[in-house]
């Protein structure tokens, strides 16, 4: 490993345009086809970082599959599958009550044997925070619900009274109450 240098951070590089990342590729050596898309280039900077022993930062949103384990996704690449998702290894999942949808980044290692991804070596934060902030939290399907107390007030300058009045007795919204509204584009 090479401790001097900063570790190749990923998310930074994912939103580059494809020819920003051919360039970073063959500034570094990295050949590369010329109809590899971005995922393929990103995968071959970060397997060539890796060969030179510095270090790898990945994060992605998980999303966890039947057969136990999970996968670090990329909201760039529409939550598909690509060549930089990074495995999560069951017992990370189960050490640390990680569950689909959570926000999570750390280290990855290399590829070995006959794996095809990346793997998470360990997880260094989950939504944000250090792993040990999700001790203390209760899950979301275990918490309790909150009557909302406070009324909002609906109306403004766009809406005839009698339309705030009729909202205000079908569909009632107060504070701490979850509200979904669809709007037409």
């Amino acid at each position: 490993m090479i401790p001097d240098t900063p570790p190749l951070h990923l998310p930074d590089l994912v939103d580059l345009p494809p020819t920003a990342l051919r360039t970073l590729a063959t500034s570094r050596g990295v050949g590369l086809l010329p109809q590899w898309p971005a995922d393929e280039i990103l995968a071959a900077i970060a397997a060539d970082a890796l060969d030179r022993g510095e270090r790898v930062r990945s994060e992605g949103v998980l999303e966890v599959l039947p057969e136990g384990f999970g996968f670090l996704r990329w909201p760039r690449f529409d939550f598909a599958g690509s060549a930089i998702d990074a495995y999560v290894s069951p017992s990370q999942l189960r050490a640390l009550h990680l569950g689909p949808g959570q926000r999570v980044a750390g280290p990855v290692r290399a590829p070995r044997g006959s794996e095809r991804h990346f793997a998470l070596e360990h997880v260094e934060f989950v939504d944000g925070a250090p792993p040990e902030a999700l001790i203390g939290r209760v899950p979301f399907h275990e918490r309790t619900p909150l009557v909302g107390g406070a009324p909002l007030p609906l109306g403004g300058n766009t809406l005839a009274p009698e339309v705030v009045l009729l909202l205000a007795a079908l569909a009632p919204c107060a504070h701490g109450q979850r509200i979904l509204l669809h709007v037409p584009p």
